[in-house]
């Protein structure tokens, strides 16, 4: 249902992942139609903060990492 306004919010909770994602909305009344557009993007934090963050001579350490390259070419 929208508002007095017109204006409506959708609150969305997303998966665990990294992504885009694209919503469009649709609303039509008796005389009137509508439709909007959006892009959001799902983002993780660089540093997960339940690991240690200080090391000693000794540890063995892992770092993995993933690089998405898009190649434009016209």
């Amino acid at each position: 249902m929208t508002g007095k306004d017109g204006k409506a919010t959708v609150k969305v909770t997303y998966p665990d992942s990294l992504t885009s994602w694209k919503a469009t909305a649709r609303a039509v009344t008796a005389n009137q139609f509508g439709i909007a557009d959006t892009n959001t993007h799902t983002k993780q934090p660089f540093i997960d903060g339940s690991k240690r963050r200080v090391f000693v001579v000794g540890d063995t350490v892992t770092i993995s990492a993933v690089v998405n390259i898009t190649l434009l070419t016209n």
